[in-house]
Order: C-alpha cells, then sequence, then structure tokens
C-alpha cells in the first residue's frame, strides 16, 4: 500500500468538500446505502419494501438521493430495512416494518426516513434480519424488533416494538446483528453472543439457542466481527482470521463444508484488516490492500472470474490498493485508491435489482468500476502495522490502543492534519483521551524503539 504524506491528504481533504464522494457505504442483502462528503444520502438497488426509503417501492440500478438533507453521519442496510444516524445524534428508520425492526412503537412500515424516538446520542446501528441492535454514545446496548429466537437478548421471546435498553452495562463497543443472532463486543475484547444457534453460528460450542448473552472464550481478544446469514467471521487482536456458523458453501473458508459450532482459526496469516458477509459469502480485506474472497460464487459474487464455490480465502486480482469492502447478499461491493488522487468504487455478482449500481440488471463476475472521484476516502486507517489495533474510529470521547505485539510504546503523539503536535501522551498510552478535541481528522503517532507508527483517526 503506497504511503501517503500529510500534505496530500490535507489536500484530499480540501478536495472531498467538493468532489462529493461516498464516505461511507453499507451493503445489505439487496441494496446498497451510501453517504457522499456533503452529507447527502443514496441509495440503490432491491426496494420492493421502500428500503432505500426514497417514498416509493422502485428497485433503482443507479444511485438516487434519498431525500434533501445534508447532514447524514452513519448509514446502514439491512434484509429490507434502513438505518441511518445523523450529525445531531438522532436515529432515523425506513423500510418493512412487520416485526418492529425501524423502532418506530409500532409495525408500520415507512418509504421515507423517520426519526426513531428523541434521543441524541446514538453512535451505531446493526440491522439484522427482522431486528436491530444499536449503540449509544454512552455505551449502553439497545434492541428491538423481532424475538422469535432470543435475537434481542433479553431472556424472554417477546418482540420489542422501540428501542429497549439490554441489562446495564456501558462497556459495549460494536455489534453485529445476524440474520437470526447477534454478537456484542465489549472494551475489553471479549464478544457475547445470543440468539438462534442451529448452525453453530454463535460458536459457543453448541447448538442451543441463547436468550441471554453468552460469553465466547478466546485466549486473545477480539478486534472485529462480523455477523453473516447464519455463520459468523471475527478477527482477532493479533490479525488473525476466525470463523464459525454454517459451512455449506464453504463459507467459513477452512477447505471443508463442515459447520463449526466454536470460533475456527482460517490459515496462518495474521495480516486481517476488516471482514464482511451478508449472505453465504466471506469476504475480507488483508493489511497488504489485498481483497479475499471465498463461500457461494453462483452469481459471481467471489469476483474471481468464476461461477465456482472456494472453500479457502481467494485473493482477487493483484491490486494492494483496496481501502473498503462489503460483501451483500449475493454481490460485492470494494473502495480502492487507482492513483494519489482518484477513488474507485467497484462491484461485482449477483444485479437482479440493481445493486452493483451500474444501470443494468445484469451479472457481473469480476470486480467492475462504476463510481470514480478524486479525494481519499476518510474512514481507512493509513497505517496497516498489525503491531497496534486503534478503536473506535472514528472516536468521539477515547481513543483504545492495542498493543499485539512485545514492543514498549514510549511515547503517543496526536498531530493534526498540517502536522502539528496538538496532544502528547507519556502516562495512560492504552486509553487516550481525545474528548476535547475539536472534530477532524488527526494521527496517532506511536512511538516505540527506533520506529514510529502512523494511523489516522477521526474526531466526531
Amino acid at each position: 500500500m503506497k504511503t501517503i504524506s500529510i500534505f496530500f491528504l490535507s489536500l484530499f481533504f480540501v478536495l472531498q468538500i467538493n468532489a462529493q464522494c461516498y464516505t461511507k457505504i453499507s451493503a445489505g442483502f439487496g441494496h446498497v446505502l451510501a453517504i457522499k462528503s456533503n452529507g447527502t444520502l443514496w441509495g440503490w438497488g432491491n426496494n420492493g419494501y421502500s428500503q432505500l426509503g426514497d417514498g416509493t417501492t422502485v428497485s433503482k440500478s443507479l444511485p438516487v438521493q434519498i431525500g434533501t438533507a445534508t447532514n447524514w453521519a452513519k448509514v446502514e442496510a439491512g434484509d429490507i430495512h434502513s438505518f441511518g444516524i445523523k450529525t445531531d445524534g438522532t436515529l432515523w428508520a425506513w423500510g418493512n416494518n412487520t416485526f418492529f425492526q425501524l423502532g418506530n412503537n409500532s409495525n408500520v412500515s415507512s418509504n421515507v426516513p423517520v426519526q426513531i424516538g428523541t434521543a441524541t446520542n446514538w453512535d451505531s446501528v446493526s440491522a439484522g434480519g427482522i431486528h436491530t441492535l444499536a449503540l449509544k454514545t454512552d455505551g449502553t446496548l439497545w434492541v428491538w424488533g423481532d424475538n422469535a429466537q432470543g435475537q434481542l437478548g433479553d431472556g424472554t421471546t417477546v418482540a420489542k416494538k422501540a428501542p429497549t435498553k439490554l441489562g446495564t452495562d456501558t462497556d459495549w463497543l460494536s455489534i453485529s446483528a445476524g440474520y437470526v443472532h447477534s454478537l456484542g463486543l465489549k472494551l475489553d475484547g471479549t464478544l457475547r453472543a445470543w440468539g438462534k444457534n442451529d448452525q453453530g453460528q454463535l460458536g459457543d460450542g453448541t447448538l442451543i439457542i441463547r436468550y441471554l448473552p453468552v460469553l465466547i472464550p478466546s485466549a486473545v481478544p477480539f478486534q472485529k466481527i462480523k455477523a453473516s446469514r447464519l455463520h459468523t467471521l471475527a478477527i482477532k487482536g493479533d490479525g488473525s482470521l476466525w470463523a464459525w456458523g454454517n459451512n455449506d458453501f464453504g463459507q467459513l473458508g477452512d477447505n471443508t463444508i463442515i459447520y463449526k459450532t466454536s470460533p475456527t482459526k482460517i490459515g496462518t496469516d495474521t495480516n486481517w484488516f476488516s471482514i464482511s458477509g451478508a449472505g453465504f459469502h466471506s469476504a475480507a480485506l488483508k493489511g497488504t490492500g489485498t481483497i479475499w474472497t471465498w463461500g457461494q460464487n453462483t452469481y459471481g459474487q467471489l469476483g474471481d472470474n468464476t461461477l465456482i464455490n472456494k472453500k479457502v480465502p481467494t485473493q482477487i486480482g493483484t491490486s494492494d490498493s483496496w481501502t473498503n469492502l462489503f460483501a451483500g447478499g449475493y454481490y460485492s461491493l470494494g473502495q480502492s485508491v487507482g492513483s494519489i488522487v482518484f477513488n474507485y468504487i467497484s462491484t461485482w455478482g449477483k444485479n437482479e435489482y440493481g445493486q452493483l449500481g451500474d444501470g443494468t440488471l445484469i451479472n457481473k463476475s469480476i470486480p467492475t468500476v462504476v463510481n470514480t472521484c478524486n479525494v481519499l476516502v476518510l474512514n481507512v486507517e493509513d497505517s496497516r502495522d498489525n503491531n497496534f489495533t486503534i478503536y473506535p474510529n472514528p472516536a468521539q470521547s477515547k481513543l483504545m490502543i492495542q498493543n499485539n505485539s512485545n514492543v514498549k510504546i514510549k511515547k503517543v503523539n496526536i498531530t493534526d492534519a498540517s502536522g502539528k503536535i496538538v496532544m502528547e501522551e507519556k502516562e495512560q498510552i492504552n486509553s487516550i483521551n481525545v474528548q476535547n478535541l475539536p472534530v477532524g481528522i488527526y494521527y496517532l503517532e506511536i512511538l516505540t524503539d527506533g520506529k514510529t507508527v502512523q494511523k489516522k483517526f477521526i474526531k466526531k
């Protein structure tokens, strides 16, 4: 991956204001939602349940703007319902609501975004099949929607019509809702799972439904998690890749088609950077900037120019310039840097509803560029040194540093986009208080003996 100077990154930030590139993307089962740099919301693909939010039920094969608001901050595409969080911390939902998955205190669906409650401290949201998980900025976990399989984790099978606080814990870091199972990652890297477990998708070594969150044992802390339809993917703090659950199409990547009830290490590599899965295939990005896919390939969703399933992670092409990767139901989407000032969005796989966004309904078996702009996406770490992991990113109050090596950290600096040091820390090195930093882009410099690692983060 090419290194990029602070000068050019500063230039990118200026250019982005005018270029209106997609800065946030979410791939649902059959539709895609994205936010441009000017804060506008866009969508394409399946719209049979108004999951695009444009006031219709007509699917779109090209991006269409959703409303006129210019303050969208985050977006989440589920199976047939969708969410967005605005810069003021409010939560909005649209699409199907048969099972109360929108959280609007009814089962009335909506073809445009509607605000959920009055809270202004929503941090993230994950839309499952017909249930929803969300986190607030205070670290609390909230759930709503269908609960027939215990996927809300409150010890009952009673559906919830509105966001309902789960327990009293305030140390939830990230969440991921599968079709009927749920995952929650704590600040200390421990993983909880709950809901349906008939394929071993919870990873607790059983096939027993769990109506309350259960701890998934691990000697190494988990770093990233992803609940797919019937299987689960995870990256641990040492950069290793793990998978469990349904494996009918080889989507676990362990070279078998046998389901696993406990986390199973995939290969020996320790430079996995991000993971994604929504249907029966999996996709991942390595720290080298290369993309890898495996599992079902009926529609070309693996992107290797075949329709043959793969039982192990398979590199797609030779490019080492990929920055983001998303697996939808039967399709995939990726972002890459083509040169120092160009960012590309490519899509491949099933295109029945226009979810590839290329203006056609034709399936593609290789990544096909559908959007180009002249700035780099901002929500990607520049340094992919796996010795250190920073989270959450974007950060609001605390920025955590996870040391995955035996190297001693001597000092930590935070610089702004111009290179000016705005914060120095020698004491509380593992937890940096960034609450008082203005909103913007910063660089974390981790100084060790003879080496400096720089990682980009966003203060929101």
